[in-house]
């Protein structure tokens, strides 16, 4: 879910992934070769369907070991291929554990699955970067310059007599026929001398590191002492761990080590109030995680072993791409870097994939802690939600087939009404009964378009269709739709534009939706005798649209719940009797699905002021649904 939710709100699922559709894919080995020592080049056949952005991962699970063993065991490797190779490559060093040995024994023709792509942190800006690898971690950075990425990139990577480069002599021949570009291949550990010319103050790139935990804490501690920003290093994997972050990890391995024995011990022999507390968190039923600044994992109570089914041991010096990685890249960088604002509390909804393969929905909650201003770690919190959002489902189902079981009647009782208006012997008595008819079915028609709109935005996949149109148009239609209510509460209608046309390519049902749900709240909540102003603007490539009106204001606890499902002020429910709350529930979430945003500035009893920013180029969008 892309917006932050207010822990008072009820959480919006419908920015989530589809539970159904991991992007898992089954394939064949092409070979597998030993390259250097416990270092091995899987070779997988592409899928037709497979495309990927250099610098990206895969998660790599075999299926005879899930059938074995009853568990979906997995782990994650960085794409070394180019991005039109035929083959997707994978450099995997052989550690010892059950799950290498048997990719170890992997031969041509086997069955295996990869679950991806992932991952946007290798991903090179158009200026390009500089990659610097310790061995296998050289693998992400083959695919950039395999796959010929623009910029300029200076490549060093290190290797050592047990663990040869592979391709160093392909890389050799890169930089002879890239020029621009540095390849550099060292056989010691990192020296400050190698990254002289990084230092550069007129290089700016952003700067990867991969590698084994001692060469990415070498080289960050490198960096950082000849005055590298931290803000230009990239890791995908592996953070490095310094200074506070290490004396953390220590901490805590004597507090992990120590918890299990508190458990164990009866209340009386508990001496020390931080092992109160250190128990009341392992024993917590809430997923609880302390990170470093990085997002390493560094402590996880019981319930979080439980929820993810890792075990501390498998969890701890990795980052929660363990169990993540599901959403869109945008949101766990919003989820990870945003402080908390004090009296507020901020969730988010999540897929998550358990070790075993299984799909869950998390509420999550991530909170800094600073000591003396200084971020020095992270509590995450998680509740598995996934029997809610299956139950929100269901509800949404149910009224989506009931509004579609309703539009059937409605358009018959419609089409009688237009039918028996036509008569020319009917009564002035009866003809006021057929337009109070008429009146009452097109408030119920327009209530199941609604209801029809909310289950179409929940489920996802909602079709964007963009056209030429002109938003002014669009704008004086709805004002003119809304004439007759006006004129029964005596209301004044202005419209200011210094713009006479306003071209928009964006979908056009979805814009005057908003535009509609805006106008006819500001009319609706202004009493008899008030005004509504209607005025558009354009700033660079966006389409502004405000509605300003003299009514009844909204309060300034209302307005952190204006946009939530079904919910309708104290004073609207005084004011209009028969409101749904989905109106502008429905525009916010078109406003969403255009790129656009909106403010409100209300005061209780004085009036209201929404501001619509919407991008006058939007483009097509292929989905399952259409927004009536």
């Amino acid at each position: 879910m892309d917006a932050v939710q207010d822990e008072t709100t009820t959480p919006s699922f419908n920015k989530l992934p589809n539970l159904e559709k991991e992007p898992r894919l089954h394939v064949r080995v092409v070979s597998n070769a030993a390259v250097a020592g416990d270092v091995i080049l899987l070779t997988l056949a592409r899928p037709q369907e497979f495309t990927f952005v250099p610098g990206q991962y895969v998660w790599l699970v075999l299926p005879d070991r899930a059938k074995k063993q009853r568990i979906i065991d997995r782990r994650a490797y960085s794409i070394s291929s180019g991005t039109n190779n035929e083959n997707v490559e994978l450099l995997i060093r052989l550690t010892g554990s059950d799950y290498l040995k048997d990719v170890a024994k992997l031969t041509a023709g086997d069955a295996v699955d990869i679950i991806g792509p992932m991952g946007s942190a290798f991903i090179a800006p158009e200026q390009g970067a500089v990659l610097i690898a310790g061995g296998t971690g050289a693998a992400p950075f083959l695919s950039i310059l395999r796959s010929g990425a623009n910029g300029t990139f200076s490549f060093i990577s290190y290797e050592s007599k047990e663990r040869p480069l592979y391709c160093k002599a392909e890389l050799e021949e890169h930089a002879r026929q890239h020029r621009e570009d540095t390849v550099r291949c060292k056989e010691d550990s990192p020296q400050q001398s190698d990254f002289d010319d990084i230092v550069n103050k007129n290089d700016s790139r952003q700067i990867f590191i991969a590698g084994p935990q001692g060469f990415v804490d070498t080289v960050t501690e490198i960096l950082l002492k000849l005055g590298v920003s931290s803000g230009r290093m990239r890791y995908e994997a592996l953070y490095p761990l310094l200074g506070a972050s290490r004396e953390l990890v220590g901490s805590l391995e004597k507090l992990v080590a120590q918890s299990y024995d508190i458990i164990s011990k009866p209340i009386p022999e508990i001496s020390q109030l931080g092992d109160l507390f250190l128990m009341a968190v392992r024993q917590t039923t809430n997923h609880v995680a302390i990170t470093d600044p990085n997002g390493r994992i560094l402590f996880a109570n019981k319930a979080a072993e439980d929820t993810t089914g890792y075990t501390l041991e498998e969890m701890r010096g990795q980052t929660s791409r363990l169990w993540g990685g599901l959403m869109p890249p945008l949101l766990y960088r919003t989820l990870w870097g945003k402080k908390d604002v004090p009296g507020q509390k901020s969730f988010y909804a999540v897929l998550n994939r358990r070790r075993d393969g299984l799909l869950y929905v998390a509420r999550a909650r991530i909170s800094p802690i600073l000591v003396k201003e200084s971020l020095v770690a992270y509590v995450a919190t998680e509740e598995d939600i996934t029997d809610l959002v299956e139950l929100d489902k269901a509800k949404s189902d149910f009224i989506s087939i009931a509004s579609h079981q309703l539009r059937t009647p409605i358009t018959g009782v419609q089409w009688a009404v237009e039918r028996l208006e036509k008569m020319e012997k009917m009564s002035a008595k009866g003809r006021e009964y057929m337009q109070d008819i008429r009146a009452s079915t097109k408030g119920l028609a327009e209530l199941v378009d609604n209801l029809l709109n909310v289950t179409r935005l929940e489920g996802g996949d909602v079709a964007v269709i963009s056209e030429k149109f002109d938003f002014i148009r669009s704008i004086k239609n709805v004002i003119a739709d809304m004439r007759m209510l006006r004129d029964k509460k005596n209301i004044k209608q202005k419209f200011v534009s210094q713009h006479k046309k306003l071209e928009m390519v964006s979908d056009k049902n979805i814009v005057r939706n908003i535009i509609q749900s805006f106008i006819s709240n500001a009319v609706e909540y202004t009493p008899d005798g008030g005004s509504v102003e209607v005025a558009v603007e354009q700033h660079d490539k966006n389409a502004v649209f405000i509605v300003h009106d003299t009514g009844i204001g909204i309060s300034k606890e209302d307005q952190q719940k204006l946009f939530t499902k079904f919910y309708r002020a104290e004073n609207a429910k005084r004011a209009r009797s028969g409101g749904t709350g989905l109106g502008l529930y429905i525009a916010k979430n078109g406003i969403d699905l255009l790129g656009g945003k909106v403010t409100a500035d209300s005061e209780e009893g004085r009036g209201t002021t929404f501001r619509v920013e919407l991008p006058t180029e939007v483009q097509t969008r292929a989905g399952d649904k259409q927004l009536r």
